[in-house]
């Protein structure tokens, strides 16, 4: 388990610092390079949640627990709410664009760490995402379009395609799994494909809004691929405790 958490945490960590410092843009080619930097908001939005369903997820559901729940998600939204205000400043543009993964981890923090089973949580991501494609062309909507839909897959991926990544006990759907999986891989490729072709109309700006939230397609499969791998024995005991009380 140790180790799992210093490869997930620490490779996080030290890609965002490669980023950052522009490690990446001297050894990698442009393409390559301007990809990678453009998944920054994906990689702080999997540590923050990561560690959510890590420290404070096993806590329980107590007041105490949620006390601090609060306080991590109010410094995570202040936080991205400092980093919008520091677009277009001197602040480092590759600095100021993490406030879509602060911003969307304050959301789904409290969220992962709900009692299993969250049976309204399917007809929420869906609610979400209809009102992502109907407002697309919102201010809101165009600046926030990664943390929006970060918090609009987090219910999806969570409590339907995927259940068991928070509820061990949870019925196996490994069809559904593997299908919500490859649509994260290829949902991005498709948008990069469609852009490239430069299409124009409805479909072109369909395709440059796709193109700008891969990072939330990458950033969910990174979460889900971590609790694939992290041992749920806490949670299950957790589970189990609070079904005896």
């Amino acid at each position: 388990m140790h180790a799992l958490r210093a490869a997930y945490y620490g490779g996080i960590a030290a890609a965002l610092a490669l980023i950052l410092l522009r490690v990446t843009d001297a050894v990698l080619p442009g393409h390559a390079a301007k990809y990678i930097a453009e998944n920054t908001e994906a990689l702080v939005y999997a540590a923050l949640v990561g560690l959510a369903i890590d420290l404070l997820r096993p806590r329980g559901r107590g007041r105490a627990n949620w006390a601090i729940v609060a306080a991590v998600a109010v410094a995570e939204l202040v936080i991205g709410w400092l980093l919008v205000q520091a677009i277009g400043t001197s602040v480092s543009p590759r600095i100021a664009t993490l406030n879509e993964g602060f911003l969307a981890a304050a959301v789904v923090t409290p969220f992962v760490v709900l009692r299993r089973p969250v049976r309204w949580a399917g007809a929420v991501g869906l609610a979400l995402l209809t009102a992502i494609v109907v407002f697309n062309r919102t201010d809101f909507v165009t600046q926030q379009a990664e943390s929006v839909v970060m918090v609009a897959l987090a219910p999806l991926a969570f409590d339907v395609f995927d259940r068991r990544s928070l509820d061990p006990a949870a019925p196996a759907t490994p069809a559904l799994r593997a299908g919500f999986w490859v649509a994260m891989i290829a949902i991005p490729l498709f948008f990069s494909l469609l852009q490239d072709r430069a299409p124009s109309g409805l479909l072109g700006e369909f395709s440059v809004f796709g193109s700008r939230v891969t990072e939330a397609f990458f950033g969910t499969l990174l979460v889900l691929s971590y609790c694939a791998l992290r041992p749920n024995a806490p949670e299950r005991a957790r589970r189990g405790s609070e079904i005896v009380g």
